[in-house]
């Protein structure tokens, strides 16, 4: 593990125990982050070839300006007012009330079939 995380033999036996692992830890976040950014990279790359391949397809897409630069969002936009939230919960219920009424229908299904056999 020592190895892994880049600490030399010579740094390794003169460190604590405690101060390895805190190396470990910190070798295995920089993993972590290296690997955050490639996916994110990755993604971006796959929005602009996205974008980039639409406008050729369609004349209402348009080549992207700056494919690094991120659209910034308003918030303000995505602001609910309380009758819009109502709206939303009350369809949420709606929603659930039909998956229960699905899973009871199945589950009694199923216990007829069991109680057949």
């Amino acid at each position: 593990m020592a190895i892994e995380a880049e600490i030399s033999e010579s740094r390794f036996f003169k460190m604590t125990p405690a101060a390895i692992k805190r190396e470990i830890e910190a070798f295995f976040k920089r993993q972590k982050n290296k690997w955050e950014r490639a996916e994110y990279q990755s993604w971006l790359t796959g929005l602009y070839v996205m974008n980039s391949i639409g406008c050729c397809f369609s004349r209402r897409n348009k080549y992207p300006p700056n494919p690094m630069e991120q659209q910034k969002i308003n918030t303000e936009e995505l602001e609910l007012t309380e009758e819009q939230k109502e709206y939303y919960r009350q369809k949420f219920v709606e929603r659930l009330q039909r998956m229960e009424k699905r899973f009871n229908t199945a589950k009694e299904k199923s216990a007829e079939i069991a109680q057949k056999k």
